[in-house]
């Protein structure tokens, strides 16, 4: 107990420092996590003092563990679509959930069992946290993001239930923190409104006679919430759940009020619609269960997505046909011919997308009219973008500002605002963040650009991730110079790491007008020299809640490399430049045919739950 009390906070700040050090980039994020999950409860349960946990309850240890989550999420996902061995990255992600809850559990324990005993320093110290934590989006939207991708098939019912209890204590923390910003609570619960979260609710719900009291009140206080403010009663309407409701009700277990009435009011509506149309009330609900996660129809439609990656043959074969028709205007046609020809199925789009990967499209105003008549991974009713547009193409500004009033016009201003919000947020963080600001940083972000890498654009909803398969939105993406994902090395989109804050800026600016009240900094500063600014750290771990206190990796304050003068076309070919030093890994004799083609393109609500343990 001596260590837990003197010793747990100071291991804990150094293995932070370990992890994110300028020399030391290769500590292991597992024992880092392992150290808060088995001691941070422990400490409280032994009654040591807050001074013992204080360094340990604080803003960049939650930041880290938000942003090891995510990070670990996205790879654990890529290694599984290639077969490949991913425990590794699984353990981390178990880890991260039970260490957020664990901390989470400490800071509640201390602002009310506790909080007579607390210093009024410490007192003011829990509720700063408290309110810096609530407006950190990135944490709760990432309890959205593990719940919805919970794979029943690979991942066991435990770590669905830590997640599941971690995120209502966190919702349970929002409720209480003072409302800051534009947030609003119903919005973020209607994210949970849908049938794939609510499968996995439900699942948990199966083995309602085994969970803990606790655990059922998580479930049935979500569902309530669905059913009733959120109006998506339909979104429960699902086998497992009417299942185990109707268990519930033919036993009469003890519920409160609230779940009772929840039971009730889903087992009528379901009564209803079978009445009203049977055949096609059971058609939606084996539907349903066709579509579950780890069924066959599932994993076949992952097996037939993996098949359309890039084997060596099909690189060779676009690369000589390519170098036989590169002044060719219909050379993606050409490819596409070549690769059938060989038995090959490529679509124009995958072709463009590939060319664009191995940087061997210098010619941006080509990159884009492909994508904009290519094949899309998502059925579209509606007329799309006219690729005779040919003045268009010649103006990426201009393509730019279609694709934004395509994407109007179908409704989609939520997911431009989205989009906008991650630009402004790497912008304020490569402006100083915290440090010159004041204002917490969203913690995904900020180690992505600490580390000097391409900042993902995380879809943490399902409307989010299915907007990425909009061609209109893959357009806009391509235009503004964001990295579409590579096939078996990303999930996600990415924000070129060179991009200084006055172009960050300029791409949030053509997205559209900029609302007030969600700026964390002045536009003035833009211009005032102040880009870039990305605070100098100290050589050891500090006692400050600031996410600013890690080194970058050559010790030293990073600067973007890019020129704020640069033209949209040239940002493109920065980008293909980026792809091309990548893809040369392992592509053997083409990589020398990439290199010569290199040089020449740089020219070119109320939750009623007590707390739960």
């Amino acid at each position: 107990m001596e260590f837990v009390a003197k010793g747990m906070g100071t291991l804990i700040q150094k293995l932070q420092f370990e992890l994110f050090s300028a020399q030391k980039q290769n500590g292991d994020e597992s024992y880092f996590l392992w150290v808060i999950k088995r001691f941070v409860k422990l400490a409280v349960l032994e009654q040591v003092s807050f001074e013992s946990v204080k360094t340990v309850l604080a803003v960049p240890t939650f930041s880290l563990v938000t942003f090891l989550a995510v990070a670990s999420c996205e790879q654990l996902m890529l290694l599984q679509r290639k077969n490949a061995d991913a425990s590794p990255h699984e353990k981390i992600l178990k880890l991260a959930v039970a260490a957020l809850h664990d901390m989470l559990w400490t800071v509640e324990y201390f602002m009310t069992e506790k909080k007579r005993a607390l210093k009024q320093q410490d007192k003011e110290y829990l509720l700063n946290l408290h309110a810096e934590l609530s407006s950190m989006e990135d944490i709760r939207q990432m309890f959205l993001l593990l719940i919805r991708l919970y794979q029943p098939h690979l991942q066991n019912l435990d770590y669905l239930k830590k997640l599941i209890i971690t995120n209502h204590s966190y919702i349970l923390m929002l409720q209480k923190a003072t409302p800051t910003g534009n947030f609003d609570m119903l919005h973020h619960i209607k994210q949970f409104a849908t049938e794939e979260v609510m499968q996995h609710y439900g699942r948990l719900l199966e083995t309602f006679t085994e969970n803990v009291p606790a655990v059922n009140e998580c479930i049935f206080t979500m569902m309530h919430h669905i059913a009733g403010p959120c109006e998506k009663p339909e979104s429960l309407l699902q086998i497992n759940i009417l299942k185990t409701f109707s268990e519930i009700s033919h036993h009469q277990y003890p519920l409160n009020e609230d779940a009772s009435d929840l039971v009730e009011y889903i087992l009528k509506i379901f009564e209803r619609l079978a009445e009203r149309d049977p055949y096609h009330c059971a058609q939606q609900l084996l539907k349903m269960k066709e579509d579950e996660p780890g069924s066959p129809e599932s994993e076949s439609d992952q097996t037939e997505s993996l098949d359309s990656h890039w084997s060596d043959e099909d690189v060779d074969i676009l690369f000589m046909t390519y170098t036989e028709h590169e002044s060719d205007p219909n050379l993606v046609d050409k490819i596409v011919e070549a690769l059938e020809d060989h038995g090959i199925s490529k679509t124009r789009c995958e072709v463009t997308n590939q060319l664009t990967h191995l940087g061997l499209l210098a010619d941006q105003s080509m990159n884009l009219i492909d994508v904009i008549g290519g094949g899309s991974s998502v059925e579209t009713t509606d007329s799309e973008i006219s690729t005779d547009d040919a003045s268009l193409v010649q103006d990426t500004a201009a393509i730019l500002n279609r694709c934004v009033k395509k994407l109007e016009g179908k409704g989609h201003q939520v997911h431009l605002a989205w989009l906008q919000r991650v630009l402004l947020e790497v912008c304020y963080i490569k402006l100083g963040g915290k440090k010159i600001y004041g204002k917490v940083e969203e913690p995904i972000l900020y180690f992505y650009v600490a580390q000097d890498k391409s900042v993902p654009v995380i879809p943490f909803s399902g409307a989010q991730e299915a907007i990425l398969q909009d061609k209109a939105f893959r357009c806009l993406l391509l235009s503004l110079g964001i990295y579409l994902p590579e096939e078996g090395w990303q999930l996600y989109p990415r924000i070129p790491h060179f991009w200084n804050a006055e172009n960050l800026f300029s791409k949030a600016k053509s997205l559209g007008t900029i609302p007030k009240g969600i700026l964390k900094f002045h536009p003035d500063d833009i211009q005032s020299g102040k880009s870039d600014q990305l605070s100098s750290v100290e050589s050891e771990p500090s006692m400050s809640t600031s996410l600013q206190g890690y080194k970058l990796t050559d010790g030293s304050t990073k600067r973007s490399q890019s020129n704020s003068n640069i033209s949209s076309a040239l940002w493109m070919a920065f980008v293909q430049q980026c792809n091309l030093e990548r893809s040369k890994i392992g592509m053997g004799g083409i990589s020398r045919k990439m290199e010569q083609n290199s040089t020449s393109s740089d020219s070119s609500l109320n939750m009623r739950v007590g707390q739960v343990d």
